[in-house]
């Protein structure tokens, strides 16, 4: 039971740490990609 919880919050905290490395990288690549329309 204990090592099913531990798989459990295993996924979940990578689930959240790869959403929020998806989101920061499509961010910084908006933003990239309207810098190099500029010039």
């Amino acid at each position: 039971m204990t090592s099913v919880w531990l798989t459990l919050h295993f996924a979940h905290n990578a689930s959240v740490t790869l959403q929020r490395f998806v989101r920061i990288f499509s961010i910084s690549y908006i933003f990239a990609s309207s810098l190099l329309d500029r010039f």
